[in-house]
């Protein structure tokens, strides 16, 4: 039984419903948030301010800096997606 108490799990893997742990549902509330603020809708808009609400509670450099430290864009870095993307712009903006 994957999870029993007492019992030495190895190489077993489980499916946990996310709503049986808090660091499930609070890391997809960070995910959900960051998703919609760099994300087109289906408007064509997206919602940086989610983005400012989290901002203290993501890890930052000494610098203020939080993209390649707390916040990492995959598979291409925000230099690239810029041109596609304009409104990603505001994460350049926020780390001045």
């Amino acid at each position: 039984m994957c999870g029993s108490t007492g019992q030495l799990l190895t190489r077993t893997r489980c499916a946990v419903n996310h709503e049986k742990l808090a660091g499930l549902q609070i890391a997809d509330a960070v995910a959900s948030g960051v998703y919609c603020a760099i994300n087109l809708s289906q408007y064509g808009e997206a919602e940086p301010r989610y983005l400012d609400m989290m901002r203290p509670l993501i890890y930052q450099h000494d610098s203020g800096n939080c993209l390649g430290y707390g916040l990492k864009l995959w598979p291409v870095d925000l230099g690239s997606l810029l041109p596609q993307l304009p409104h990603l712009e505001c994460l350049q903006e926020r780390q001045k």
